[in-house]
């Protein structure tokens, strides 16, 4: 009975996340002052105003680079609105992408990071991957792009002796 239940659960979150939802972003924050802005790790949850955010760079070519280098990118990005910005998530298009951000809220005027880092290992030829940032900006998912090649690691063993 117990399992049931706990799939009775998993399956009415699984229903409620994916559908559209316009409510604002909730996360748990705290406005200390004018000044700063403090994730807390309390239990209250507040809901954010939204705000928005623009990247001075929306995308990034790396150029070619060998088959197992490790690159990564800086994006700036800038909050453009009236509220303190959070940055609730970052998920990349596949594990061969690493997005690492600005963990404190971004208050408005000011600027944060998006680190991204890529991992060309068992690549090859030209790639391109996504990076989306949910927020409480208007839109809440904004996409950043990177592009690179990957040139493969020489595989032949050379002119064979006889």
């Amino acid at each position: 009975m117990k399992s049931i239940s706990m799939l009775l659960l998993a399956t009415a979150t699984l229903l409620y996340s994916c559908q559209e939802n316009k409510k604002p972003l909730e996360l748990n924050a705290t406005i200390k002052d004018t000044n700063a802005a403090v994730v807390e790790n309390d239990t209250t949850k507040k809901t954010l105003e939204a705000t928005t955010i623009e990247f001075i760079e929306s995308e990034h070519d790396f150029g070619t680079i060998n088959e197992g280098q490790i690159v990564e990118y800086d994006f700036k990005f800038k909050n453009t609105g009236t509220h303190p910005l959070v940055i609730a998530d970052a998920k990349a298009s596949c594990g061969c992408t690493i997005p690492e951000w600005t963990k404190d809220p971004v208050l408005p005027g000011k600027e944060g990071t998006l680190k991204v880092k890529y991992n060309s290992t068992g690549k090859d030829g030209k790639i391109h991957k996504t990076v989306s940032v949910f927020a409480n900006t208007t839109p809440e998912v904004t996409t950043i792009d990177i592009n690179v090649v990957v040139k493969a690691k020489d595989t032949s063993m050379g002119p064979m002796k006889k």
